[in-house]
């Protein structure tokens, strides 16, 4: 019973969804409509404003150029009427002079505000414009497959009551002892998803805090790379230098020196190359006996196998692949 008081609490739900949708694709039409005729509307004041506009420029322009035609020119051939419309005093002239001025005065401010009417229909048609383009995306956003004719809806709508006339006759024929079990479950539901929401709502705060800090993390690492690139510079740099240090053998060459080659073969005895070695060992090897040497030098042939090792004279060469060998293996 309850598996089945939840399915009909899932159709509820969609119906109620599905009529939501319905009546906001209905709503959303009914104003598209009203803005299209506004619109529609504006677009034809406008275009009669622009009209009288032209008018007013043309009857402005030819106004200008009456008063540029020469006086002969706008004389009657009737002699009375060119003397009648001809001023005969300074006085009568300063009077034309200014009637005409004040004339063209009210031309231009009638002209400034129907410029002025002009730029506020535009500005009220580009308000239309973006206010249907709004309700167009609203509406592209409903999706396709409720977008029905009117009789679609109707027949819809039909469909729909009839289920609820379904649904209102079996829930009356459920049992009275149904009622605390529904509102103890819609409590229940109530209460989930309140707890639900609270833990989103924490959730997305811990996620806001955190993207913070990765964002101050971030920056400190971008901070240190900066201060370190010209250390690790120095470092490579350094590296290098002895890296070249190591390759001229300058210490070994100097100890080699101070064991006193002979003159005649520049070799050393075998006994003192090997004390050296033991003076040269490295704070990170173990050191090593003098017979620990001569076998370790004896497996990899550094000298020759004729004679006694320790009356061979070892040069300098001999002297720096002994040292490798002992202790950069």
């Amino acid at each position: 019973m309850r598996t089945s008081t939840a399915f009909l609490r899932d159709e509820d739900e969609l119906r109620e969804m599905q009529q939501e949708l319905r009546r906001e694709k209905k709503t959303l039409t009914n104003q598209l409509h009203t803005v299209t005729m506004q619109l529609a509307e504006r677009e034809q004041v406008s275009a009669a404003l622009k009209s009288e506009l032209k008018q007013l420029k043309t009857s402005a322009a030819l106004a200008n150029v009456m008063r540029q035609v020469p006086r002969s020119a706008t004389l009657s051939s009737s002699g009375m009427f060119r003397e009648q419309s001809k001023p005969r005093t300074a006085a009568e002239w300063g009077e034309r002079v200014l009637d005409q001025k004040l004339e063209n005065q009210c031309l231009a401010e009638d002209l400034l505000a129907l410029k002025t009417a002009v730029q506020d229909k535009q500005l009220a048609v580009q308000r239309k414009q973006k206010q249907r383009d709004d309700m167009n995306t609203k509406l592209a956003r409903v999706p396709r497959r409720h977008l029905c004719t009117l009789v679609d809806l109707q027949v819809e709508i039909g469909r729909l009551l009839e289920e609820k006339r379904a649904l209102e006759t079996q829930s009356l024929r459920t049992s009275p002892q149904m009622e605390p079990e529904k509102l103890s479950a819609g409590k229940l539901e109530a209460s989930t998803k309140t707890a639900l929401q609270n833990e989103l709502t924490s959730l997305e705060i811990t996620t806001e805090r955190y993207k913070e800090e990765l964002r101050q993390w971030e920056l400190k690492i971008d901070c240190e790379k900066a201060r370190l690139a010209p250390l690790e510079t120095r470092l490579e740099s350094l590296q290098q230098e002895l890296q070249r240090y190591e390759d001229s053998h300058v210490l070994l060459r100097s100890v080699f020196l101070r064991l006193g080659p002979a003159s005649r073969d520049g070799c050393v005895a075998l006994d003192a190359a090997l004390a050296a070695f033991q003076t040269l060992t490295p704070l990170d090897r173990p050191e090593l006996s003098s017979q620990d040497m001569l076998v370790r030098l004896k497996e990899a042939n550094i000298f020759s196998s004729d004679g006694l090792f320790e009356q061979q004279r070892v040069s300098f060469t001999q002297f720096v692949d002994a040292f490798g060998c002992l202790y950069k293996s």
